[in-house]
């Protein structure tokens, strides 16, 4: 597959093996009973490991070598043309060894992942129908509510007073004749 296998603007010399893995996160949640039911799935990212070899026709590959470095750090989301045209993604990793095989170039190693992107959403808000409170107005009730609530709270507590034993007083007894002449 000369020049036939891409990653943005990096060439490919050849690309020996490709190699796609789709999964996905199944959530298991144990039953009382001793099964296992499976309640969600989740589609992982796409993955595309590639190997192959990067040459420089007659020179060593240092530009191609330096721009797949650079897509790496920089996180650069673009699209793989090989056996499949595949979009949004990024390179995972990327290795590289020299060999002898390989005079001027070097054979690699790289893992692409599919991007997905949040889609951006932009909402408009009627500003007018908005009201903001006046901030030290409100910090001037609560700092008043606060003093009142300590007065109350020192108003219900009164202090137990222990009187001690007390002494009987004797009442003197009115008979009922009495309170009956009182009324009238």
């Amino acid at each position: 597959m000369p020049n036939l296998c891409k990653f943005k603007d990096v060439y490919f010399t050849l690309v020996e093996k490709e190699t796609y893995s789709y999964s996905n996160d199944i959530t298991d949640k144990p039953v009382e009973d001793g099964s296992v039911v499976s309640d969600h799935i989740q589609n992982k990212p796409i993955k595309v490991s590639l190997s192959g070899i990067i040459t420089g026709n007659g020179r060593y590959p240092q530009e191609q070598l330096d721009l797949l470095r650079k897509y790496l750090i920089q996180g650069v989301v673009d699209n793989y043309y090989g056996n499949q045209t595949l979009y949004n993604f990024a390179i995972e990793s990327f290795d590289n060894d020299h060999t002898s095989e390989v005079g001027d170039g070097v054979t690699f190693s790289m893992t692409l992942k599919q991007i997905i992107a949040a889609k951006k959403e932009v909402v408009n808000i009627l500003v007018s129908d908005i009201v903001v409170p006046d901030i030290e107005a409100l910090k001037t009730q609560l700092s008043a509510q606060k003093s009142v609530d300590t007065a109350a709270a020192k108003a219900r507590i009164s202090p137990i007073t222990r009187k001690g034993r007390q002494a009987k007083t004797n009442k003197t007894s009115t008979s009922v004749l009495e309170k009956i002449q009182a009324r009238y």
